[in-house]
């Protein structure tokens, strides 16, 4: 089973590439569900491949914990 950091870490590298500046962007708005959901609420920033999945994937409830976990992970 995939773990919960494994599956941000996914999601990230889709939306982000890695890049470690667009993922300090999601860092400050998605400290919480309520930030995540206001994030997505104004859209996903264009110009991304896989921009339209990884705002798909964050709506999903699966997914939502599993990014703020990996979000508070990175904060240690």
């Amino acid at each position: 089973m995939v773990t919960a950091v494994e599956d941000a870490a996914a999601v990230y590298e889709e939306f982000c590439g890695g890049d470690p500046v667009l993922w300090q962007k999601y860092d400050r708005c998605c400290v919480n569900l309520e930030g995540i959901k206001r994030k997505l609420a104004n859209g996903v920033p264009a110009g991304k491949k896989g921009a339209l999945e990884f705002q798909q994937r964050l709506l999903s409830d699966r997914v939502i914990p599993q990014v703020i976990v990996a979000i508070q992970q990175t904060r240690i």
